[in-house]
């Protein structure tokens, strides 16, 4: 995924009807297209149909697209470590502007 310039980003819990963040739960690394590695502590929580684990990144332009989380995994061997894939989210509203995001990490 070429249109993910950041390395890390925040995970955010995201209600898949609105398309609204819900909570903040902490950050992840991008470490290859598609593929995301954070701590499993961060994802562990098993989450309604209704609500998915998400990151948004910001373009150049101020707009945010959102990227739902499928095949969380944990590390194998237990320890505080997962990975996860992303696919976009569909109708995502990208009403949120400037410090929208930094409010749920500060």
């Amino acid at each position: 995924m070429t249109y993910i310039l950041k390395d890390v980003l925040p995970i955010f819990t995201v209600d898949i009807k609105t398309s609204n963040p819900l909570t903040f739960e902490g950050t992840v690394f991008v470490i290859a297209d598609n593929l995301l590695i954070t701590c499993w502590h961060c994802v562990q929580q098993k989450l309604s149909d209704e609500v998915k684990y998400a990151v948004l990144v910001e373009d150049e332009k101020g707009k945010y697209t959102g990227y739902t989380f499928f095949e969380v995994l944990q590390d194998r061997n237990g320890h505080d470590l997962a990975t996860a894939r992303i696919n976009r989210m569909k109708n995502f509203n990208q009403k949120f502007r400037g410090s929208f995001l930094w409010d749920y990490l500060i």
